[in-house]
C-alpha cells in the first residue's frame, strides 16, 4: 500500500522521533565531579583517618567506648564483612574499617548521618548508602 501524504508525514514525524529517543539514550551525560575542599582533606583531619587509626593501636578503652566493642571484636567482624566492603571503582575510597566504624558509629551512639557526613569527611549520601547496605 503506498504511502499517502498524510501517512508519510506521520512516519517521518515518527521515525525521527524514534531516532532522537535513540541518540538520547547512547549519549552518556557526562558527569562533572567536584569534590568539595572539606572532602578533600579526609586523609588528614577525617575520624576514619586519625581517631580511628589512633584509638585502634593505642587506647583500648576509648576504643571501646567510641566503638562499642573492642579491638580483637572489631578486627573479627572487619575480617568478616571487609571483602563485603571494599570499594573498587573510587578515588579515594574509605577503607572497609572506616566503612565498618561509620555503620558502628551510627548504630551504637545514635550520631546523625549529617554529623558523621563532617566526622569521616565525606558526603551524606555515602553514609546513608554504608548505613542501608552493612
Amino acid at each position: 500500500m503506498p504511502f499517502t501524504n498524510r501517512r508519510y508525514q506521520v512516519f517521518c514525524v515518527l521515525f525521527a522521533g524514534y531516532l532522537y529517543l535513540r541518540q538520547r539514550q547512547r549519549q552518556r551525560r557526562t558527569r562533572s565531579i567536584g569534590v568539595s575542599d572539606i572532602f578533600r582533606r579526609r586523609l588528614q583531619f577525617g575520624d576514619g583517618h586519625n581517631i580511628l587509626e589512633e584509638l585502634r593501636f593505642g587506647d583500648a578503652e576509648f576504643f571501646f567506648i567510641y566503638t562499642r566493642m573492642n579491638t580483637e571484636r572489631f578486627e573479627y567482624v572487619l575480617g568478616l564483612v571487609g571483602p563485603l566492603l571494599k570499594k573498587r571503582k573510587m578515588y579515594t575510597a574509605l577503607t572497609p574499617a572506616q566503612r565498618l566504624s561509620i555503620t558502628l558509629r551510627f548504630l551504637a551512639a545514635g550520631d546523625s548521618q549529617d554529623s558523621l557526613s563532617f566526622a569521616y569527611r565525606c558526603v551524606q549520601s555515602t553514609v546513608s548508602v554504608l548505613n542501608r547496605c552493612t
